[in-house]
């Protein structure tokens, strides 16, 4: 099975600043439960986008979970979940990382780097999920999709 798209952004980034843009349009679509999926090669740009939305939060010292495979950030107005897959080889490791624990009990914001190890199927279907691939042109541009899945 798979989920329908709607495109909300396609485009090119030229800078780190232009992420600001990006967080405009996404930002007012967020809500509890919402699971965004990030698509990208290596320094991309895909934890930089999730710190400049946690920045958009008051939320500071926002890092790649690489080695720490998730990481929670909170404030009085959000908790975010941020996981990075890279790592992870097969379904047995994906169970062990907790990731299906956060979104069975999780109400958050969740960000997935490397979500390409997973299905978007197999997320729980009351969360709002988007997909977003960071595609890194050169050292400076960046073409960026924005998809809503359901």
């Amino acid at each position: 099975m798979s989920l329908n798209k709607k495109e909300i952004f396609y485009g090119n980034i030229r800078s780190v600043d232009d992420y600001g843009a990006i967080v405009k349009i996404l930002k007012p679509l967020f809500g509890t439960k919402t699971c965004v999926l990030l698509k990208g090669n290596l320094a991309a740009g895909k934890t930089t986008l999730v710190q400049k939305i946690c920045d958009s939060y008051g939320l500071q010292f926002v890092s790649s979970p690489t080695f720490s495979l998730h990481q929670v950030y909170s404030s009085e107005q959000i908790t975010v979940d941020h996981f990075d897959l890279y790592r992870l080889q097969n379904a047995d490791d994906i169970e062990t990382s907790g990731l299906w624990d956060v979104l069975a009990k999780s109400k958050a914001l969740i960000f997935i780097e490397w979500s390409e190890r997973i299905s978007a199927t197999d997320l729980p279907p009351d969360f709002k999920i988007f997909e977003i691939e960071i595609i890194k042109l050169n050292d400076d541009q960046r073409s960026v999709r924005i998809d809503l899945l359901g």
